[in-house]
C-alpha cells in the first residue's frame, strides 16, 4: 500500500491557500492523538510587512524631501504660489499614501517560516515519544525594492529574492536526514510526517536546488530500503501549495506536479475554503490515525502498492484546470504579487520558471462545447473570422475570446448587448452567460473565430517595452502562426476569411501568400474594421454594417 499522501492547494492569489495550511498546522499540533507520533517540517511563506511606526516615519522624510525641493524652485516673484502649489501637492501625497497602505503598514516583501525535524525544541507529549515538532523560524525571502533592478539579480516583479535563504533554509526542510531517523534510545523512529510545502512558486524556483528537492520528496518512499515491519506502515502527508494559472500563463515546473498520478489538487476558492480546511483536516486525521488493515499488511510483504484511500468528500473540490498540454511560447510579464503566476521573472539560473502562454484554440461550431444544444442541427462552418494575434487561454476553454471586443460588434448583429470581460474572475454570473449565448448564437451562422499568429497578445494596460519589441519581432518572418492552411482543408466548407482589420491581413499575406487551398476553392478574402476602440476613424454603428455586410451569405 502506498504510505505516502501528497495533498496540494491552488486558487487566486490572496484566497487563503496559507491560512488554512498554517490552521490545519495549528490543529494538528493541538490534537494529541495526531501530534503524539507526529514529525513536522517544511516551511510556509507569510507577507512581511512595515512596521506602522517606521512607515509613518518614511512618510515624513518623503514629505520634507517634497517640501524642500518644492521650496527651493520657487522664484521670489511667486514665492506664495508656488507655496501653495507645494503644500497642495504633499496634501494629495499623503491622501494615496494612506490610501494604499493596508491596515498594519504595508507590504514589503515574504518570509519564509520554516520548521526543521526535531532540534530539542518540541514539547514532550511521552517520555518515549516527544512529538518532534520544533518552533517555527523566519528568514527573508523577498523584499521589495525601491529602485530599478538589474535584470542579472534574481527577482519576481520589483522583489529582490533570497535565493541563498531558499537553500539554506527551505530546501534543508524537504529533504529527510538521517539523524531525525533515530530516536533518543538509538532505535529507527517510527513517527508519521507532515511537510509543509508552501509553496511551489516563483521565487522559490528561482533557486536551482528547489525543484530537485521538491521532485525528491514527492518521488521517495517513506518506507525505502526499510526492512522493519514497523517502519514499513509509516505514513508522510505532504500539504503543499500552487500558484494557479492566470490570463492563460503557467509555469511548466507547476504543471508538471499537478500531473503526477499521486498528487491530489484541491482548488480553493474564498466560497470554499473554511469548509474545505474542515474536511481536509478531518480527512488527515483520519489517515493518520487509521491503523493498516491486515490484508494491506500482505500486499505490503508481498511488494504491491495501492493508492491512499481518500474519503469522497473531497471529491467536489478537485481542480480541473491547467492539465493541458503547454507550447514553448513564453512572454514574461510585471508582477503585482508573490503567488501571481502571471508575474514577471528576473532571467536566473534557476530556469524551470519561464512563464507559458496558452493561445486560444478556434471556436467553430459543434464542438469544444461551443453549442451547448445538442439537439441542434448540425452547423456548417462557412465563414472564418481571423484575428492577428492570439488571445490567452481561460482555464475555461468556454470562455475563450471573451475579452476581445469583436463580441460588441457581433452582439449587435444578432441583438445581444454584450460588454468584453477583462476577466473571468471577477466577472458577474449574467455577463457569462450573456457571453455563452453570444458565442452559441454566432457559431450557430456558421462563423468560425480565430487568429493568425499563435503567440499571445499583450494587454495595452499592462504592456511593457520589452513585450512591446517583441510584439515587433512577431511581425517579422519565422514568427509562430496558426495551422490556417490545415484547418481549412478540414472545413472545406468555408467560403469567406474575414480578416479584423488591416495588420492582420497583412500578416496573413506575408506568411501563407495565398496557398494552392485558398486558390481551389474559391475562398475570397474581405478586411472589416479594427473593432478596437482605438479604432476612431468610424463610429460603432458604421463598423457593424461593415461587418454585417461582410458576413452575410454571397
Amino acid at each position: 500500500m502506498n504510505r505516502n499522501l501528497h495533498i496540494f492547494l491552488t486558487g487566486q492569489p490572496a484566497v487563503g491557500k496559507t491560512t488554512i495550511i498554517k490552521n490545519i498546522l495549528q490543529d494538528v499540533k493541538s490534537n494529541q492523538c495526531i501530534s503524539t507520533n507526529l514529525s513536522i517540517r517544511g516551511f510556509y511563506t507569510e507577507e512581511c510587512r512595515e512596521d506602522q511606526h517606521e512607515q509613518e516615519q518614511q512618510q515624513q522624510r518623503r514629505r520634507r524631501r517634497r517640501a524642500n525641493s518644492e521650496k527651493q524652485s520657487v522664484t521670489s516673484t511667486d514665492t506664495t504660489d508656488n507655496n501653495t502649489n507645494a503644500t497642495n501637492k504633499i496634501q494629495t501625497q499623503e491622501r494615496a499614501n494612506r490610501k494604499a497602505t493596508k491596515p498594519g503598514g504595508r507590504r514589503i516583501g515574504f518570509d519564509i517560516v520554516y520548521f526543521m525535524e526535531d532540534d530539542g525544541s518540541g514539547t514532550t507529549s511521552t517520555q518515549d515519544h516527544p512529538p518532534m515538532v520544533s518552533l517555527p523560524k523566519r528568514q527573508p525571502l523577498s523584499r521589495l525594492s525601491e529602485r530599478p533592478i538589474s535584470k542579472k539579480c534574481p527577482h519576481v516583479g520589483n522583489y529582490l529574492v533570497n535565493i541563498e535563504n531558499v537553500e539554506k533554509y527551505a530546501v534543508p526542510t524537504l529533504l529527510r536526514h538521517k539523524d531525525a531517523m533515530v530516536s533518543n534510545d538509538g532505535s529507527l523512529c517510527q513517527r508519521n510526517e507532515l511537510v509543509i510545502l508552501d509553496e511551489v512558486g516563483k521565487m522559490e524556483l528561482l533557486c536551482p536546488a528547489f525543484l530537485p528537492a521538491v521532485n525528491q520528496l514527492l518521488d521517495e518512499s517513506l518506507s525505502e530500503n526499510s526492512h522493519d515491519v514497523a517502519l514499513k506502515f509509516r505514513k508522510r502527508i505532504v500539504l503543499g501549495t500552487l500558484p494557479t494559472p492566470r490570463y492563460g500563463r503557467v509555469i511548466p515546473a507547476v504543471e508538471s506536479i499537478k500531473k503526477r498520478n499521486d498528487v491530489i489538487v484541491l482548488h480553493v476558492t474564498k466560497s470554499n475554503r473554511d469548509e474545505l480546511k474542515c474536511i481536509l483536516l478531518d480527512t488527515i486525521g483520519k489517515w493518520l490515525t487509521q491503523e493498516p488493515k491486515e490484508e494491506e499488511k500482505e500486499q505490503e510483504k508481498e511488494g504491491q502498492e495501492g493508492c491512499p484511500v481518500i474519503t469522497h468528500t473531497l471529491d467536489r473540490f478537485l481542480y480541473h484546470g491547467g492539465k493541458d498540454t503547454f507550447s514553448s511560447q513564453t512572454t514574461p510579464k510585471n508582477d503585482v504579487g508573490k503567488d501571481d503566476s502571471s508575474a514577471g521573472v528576473g532571467v536566473h539560473h534557476g530556469t524551470f520558471i519561464q512563464d507559458v502562454v496558452l493561445p486560444c484554440e478556434p471556436l467553430y461550431p459543434n464542438v469544444n462545447n461551443n453549442v451547448h444544444n445538442t439537439t441542434a442541427a448540425l452547423v456548417i462552418p462557412k465563414v472564418l473570422v481571423l484575428g492577428e494575434t492570439a488571445s490567452p487561454q481561460p482555464s475555461d476553454k468556454s470562455y475563450s475570446y471573451c475579452e476581445r471586443t469583436m463580441w460588441t460588434i457581433l452582439g449587435r448583429i444578432v441583438g445581444i448587448d454584450y460588454s468584453p470581460i477583462k476577466n473571468i474572475h471577477t466577472a458577474t454570473k449574467d455577463g457569462l452567460e450573456t457571453f455563452i449565448r453570444l458565442k452559441d448564437k454566432v457559431l450557430a451562422k456558421g462563423i468560425c473565430i480565430w487568429d493568425v499568429y499563435a503567440t499571445v497578445h499583450e494587454d495595452a494596460s499592462t504592456r511593457t517595452e520589452r513585450s512591446i519589441v517583441k510584439r515587433q519581432k512577431v511581425t517579422q518572418q519565422g514568427a509562430r502562426t496558426n495551422d490556417i492552411v490545415d484547418f481549412l482543408q478540414k472545413h472545406p466548407s468555408i467560403q469567406k476569411i474575414v480578416f479584423i482589420g488591416k495588420k492582420a491581413h497583412a500578416s496573413f499575406v506575408r506568411h501563407f501568400s495565398l496557398p494552392d487551398t485558398i486558390v481551389q476553392h474559391n475562398i475570397s478574402m474581405v478586411i472589416v474594421p479594427s473593432s478596437s476602440p482605438a479604432n476612431t476613424k468610424m463610429t460603432i454603428n458604421e463598423k457593424v454594417q461593415e461587418w454585417k455586410k461582410a458576413l452575410e451569405e454571397e
